[in-house]
């Protein structure tokens, strides 16, 4: 009797450290992508306060890295094969602003970046054959550049966090 319940012991303790590795593995798996949705959404609202000049700055070093791409105005960019335009900001882009881009002439594939974009605005885009790049894709990009910034626009200062800490 007392081997069995020693036995007994000794299989669930193994059972319970299996359960276990198998559950923090899962939640670790569940913290990065929890983190990484928090630092896509840093990132979006960053690039949303950016300035115009900053921005168009920004996209031409990292797509530049595929190949050559050049300022073609304010908020767009000009490559081998594609014309970039961005509309990074915290409205949707709308109908309106697709029918804009679609009046340019250009042999060139239009690629939309945007942080977000209205249903029928998508619709359009697909109508026009204008890719879009939501916010997903342009956090991807970013990160895959390795252009992420050290500090986020809109983001507390040490200093207010402190305060905000004080309060709760």
């Amino acid at each position: 009797m007392p081997l069995s319940i020693l036995f007994a012991c000794v299989c669930g303790g193994i059972a319970t450290l299996g359960v276990g590795a198998l559950g923090q593995n899962k939640r670790k798996k569940l913290f990065l992508k929890h983190s990484e949705a928090t630092q896509k959404d840093k990132l979006l609202a960053h690039l949303s306060l950016l300035s115009d000049a900053k921005k168009t700055a920004l996209f031409q070093s990292i797509l530049s890295k595929e190949g050559s791409v050049q300022r073609f105005s304010s908020l767009r960019l000009t490559g081998e094969n594609a014309l970039y335009f961005l509309k990074l900001r915290f409205s949707p882009v709308c109908a309106d602003e697709i029918a804009t881009i679609s009046r340019i002439k250009t042999a060139k594939e239009k690629i939309l970046l945007c942080n977000f974009i209205e249903e029928d605005a998508k619709t359009l885009c697909a109508a026009l054959n204008i890719r879009v790049w939501t916010g997903n894709e342009v956090y991807a990009l970013v990160k895959e550049a390795n252009a992420l910034p050290e500090e986020y626009l809109g983001e507390p200062t040490l200093q207010n966090k402190g305060k905000a800490r004080l309060r709760l």
